[in-house]
């Protein structure tokens, strides 16, 4: 497990206004498409993060992983925890350590079936 970080007040003075209609707008579309395309949307969503699109690192990993197609606020928060991220922790804020935990809680996302079991 990683530790648990907070957030960066970095990121969020770095990042467009949060009233700002065209952020608001861009954040909605990234997370209309990763509710979408589901985990290749993501992928790249945090790739563009990495590249330094300010919207996409100002948003939450936990409003991204809620906005996948069938994880709720509980995965999400199992995720995290998993990942040893905070529930807060902006996009942007993210350690390398952080990441590959990331990786590796959502490559557990498919690997349990409707019924619970693992597949």
């Amino acid at each position: 497990m990683f530790q648990l970080t907070t957030r960066n007040p970095k990121t969020r003075t770095q990042a467009a206004p949060l009233g700002d209609p065209p952020a608001r707008h861009a954040r909605a579309m990234v997370l209309g498409a990763v509710s979408t395309d589901g985990m290749p949307a993501l992928d790249l969503t945090l790739i563009r993060a990495r590249k330094g699109d300010r919207v996409v690192a100002a948003m939450t990993v936990g409003e991204l992983l809620r906005a996948l197609p069938d994880v709720g606020w509980l995965t999400a928060h199992d995720l995290l925890r998993y990942a040893g991220i905070g529930n807060d922790t902006r996009v942007g804020d993210l350690t390398p350590a952080q990441q590959g935990g990331l990786a590796q809680a959502l490559s557990r996302v498919g690997a349990v079936g409707a019924d619970g079991l693992p597949q």
